[in-house]
């Protein structure tokens, strides 16, 4: 009996600011594809400018529905999915993506692209979480809230680091429920929890975007200039006059804590800015450094003039293969 093939997906990969979003518009307009965001952050309603979603230039059209963003005609998926003070994990993103996103695009027969820089949302729809099953510990959690009030996110961060290198250079390291998550789970496994690993379900094409360092930080620099310029310290001040607080994950994390200072009187927002593109630095080479492990990427260089030919080429090959790996 001949074996059923598996769903055929395109992943688009990149550190953030590489131009994953646009390409993956491009793609979608020339196969017939739909957009499923594998971003922890652009999950946040009201919070579009420092998450990187919003599409501001002559070259995109785009319309805010219930459930998606229409963009370019492209429907994008896992945008504006909570507010910013509601709980929202990686197996919620599991989810959301197998129940509502993944029928809805193949009931309306598109390809489904997996577009983000969140490595691990991106593992946890290919491969499979094994730790969902890891019910809260709400006694371990209290006891890593005492280290993060005592002595910071930083020393949480480095914990985790000490403990698991790989896993530590996943996550937002300015992102203390995540770090406490992780280093949870850590601590069921040592206390015997048994993982299971979910059949894989996908064969899967990798496209991942690669520039050169220097590039690839010139291109982070004008695109939080341009943040600022679209409005970032409007949208925070409109989180703060409408009840969201630092505290919360969602405004504790890049793009929108290293503002704290200037709203808080204690730096300029020049001093800021500088801050937030260190930051969004530091944070593009540890995406660089779990992209380079996965072996199944097909790297394209941006700055080669026949890029996206290339890539056209390579999806429409992909797709045309009828053989499951």
């Amino acid at each position: 009996m001949k074996k059923k093939a598996k769903q055929k997906i395109i992943i688009i990969c990149g550190p953030t600011g590489s131009g994953k979003s646009g390409i993956a518009i491009d793609l979608c307009q020339k196969f017939d594809g739909s957009i499923i965001s594998a971003d922890s952050r652009q999950i946040y309603k009201r919070m579009d400018i420092g998450t990187g979603k919003e599409f501001s230039n002559d070259k995109y059209k785009v319309s805010k529905k219930e459930d998606k963003w229409i963009i370019n005609n492209i429907d994008v998926y896992g945008y504006d999915i909570v507010c910013p003070n509601e709980e929202f994990s990686v197996s919620h993103f599991e989810k959301k993506v197998f129940q509502e996103y993944l029928p809805k695009i193949k009931q309306e027969q598109k390809v489904p692209f997996l577009v983000g820089g969140t490595g691990f949302y991106i593992r946890a729809i290919i491969d499979g979480i094994r730790t969902s099953g890891i019910a809260p510990n709400y006694e371990f959690r209290k006891r890593m809230k005492e280290v993060l009030k005592e002595k910071g996110v930083e020393a949480l961060w480095r914990k985790l680091k000490n403990i698991d290198t790989d896993k530590a250079m996943m996550i937002d390291r300015n992102n203390p429920r995540r770090i406490i998550r992780a280093l949870e789970v850590i601590d069921a496994k040592k206390r015997g929890f048994k993982l299971k690993k979910r059949e894989v379900e996908f064969d899967p094409l990798f496209v991942g975007i690669t520039w050169k360092r220097e590039e690839l930080y010139y291109r982070i620099d004008e695109r939080i200039d341009q943040m600022i310029k679209n409005g970032l310290v409007e949208e925070i001040e409109d989180l703060l006059n409408n009840g969201y607080d630092w505290s919360l994950p969602a405004l504790n994390s890049i793009g929108y804590i290293e503002l704290k200072p200037f709203f808080e009187g204690k730096q300029t927002l020049s001093e800021c800015v500088e801050k937030l593109k260190f930051n969004t630095h530091a944070y593009a080479r540890r995406q660089l450094t779990w992209f380079r492990k996965e072996k199944r990427i097909h790297c394209f260089d941006l700055k080669k003039e026949n890029y996206f030919s290339q890539m056209r080429q390579l999806t429409k090959r992909f797709l045309e293969d009828s053989q499951s790996n």
